[in-house]
């Protein structure tokens, strides 16, 4: 069975080598500790937790209206309640285009990510005294991710140059209290551009 996944993953990376749309995305994004989906609308009226948002997109297929990329989506944000998180997730992400200039798209991944609270911990001596916990002393989170986006083109001429791209996200992270919190959800929403890297192979190699 692990030799078929990794044959079937071989085939799409080698054949998407030599298709086109390589981009990277860079973003600003808020995010709140809420319920998955339900909780997208407090992004927009609840506390502003501000990140950094980047991604790096490789296709893995040709077909230019219905496009399945290998996304690495990497963010890093300060939430101020609960912690500061460094994550770096690879998804698959199927994009569907509307038209030339609109597209939407969906994806899922699971990655890992360094988590720094944001609280004081303290750690219970023998004496019965506690001694306070190093402040930036990080903990290991995995992360399952799904997002849903929408893409559109800045330039009519250039349908696949620069483009604006807006996504949801939730994150749900974990073990992050064993007890009463087993997985954290993490929604996000991401409002940044979209640059193309590389139109094909030949400029891919400098061939």
């Amino acid at each position: 069975m692990k030799k078929a996944i990794l044959s079937i993953l071989l085939f799409f990376v080698l054949s998407g080598s030599q298709a086109q749309h390589y981009s990277w995305y860079a973003g600003l994004s808020n995010n709140v500790t809420s319920l998955p989906i339900s909780g997208y609308p407090q992004l927009f009226y609840t506390n502003f937790h501000p990140g950094l948002e980047g991604a790096y997109n490789h296709p893995l297929n040709k077909n230019d209206k219905n496009r399945l990329h290998l996304r690495v989506n990497s963010s890093l944000f300060y939430h101020r309640f609960v912690q500061t998180m460094f994550s770096v997730v690879p998804m698959l992400n199927f994009e569907r285009k509307i038209n030339s200039m609109n597209s939407i798209q969906a994806g899922l991944g699971l990655g890992v990510a360094l988590s720094f609270e944001n609280e004081a911990t303290f750690k219970l001596k023998t004496n019965g005294d506690y001694k306070k916990q190093f402040a930036l002393k990080p903990r290991t989170q995995y992360i399952l991710q799904w997002q849903f986006g929408y893409s559109r083109a800045l330039n009519k001429l250039k349908p696949e140059g620069t483009k604006f791209q807006l996504l949801l996200r939730t994150n749900l992270q974990g073990v992050f209290v064993k007890t009463y919190v087993p997985m954290l959800p993490v929604n996000t929403v991401s409002a940044g551009l979209q640059f193309p890297l590389f139109k094909d192979r030949k400029q891919f190699t400098g061939q």
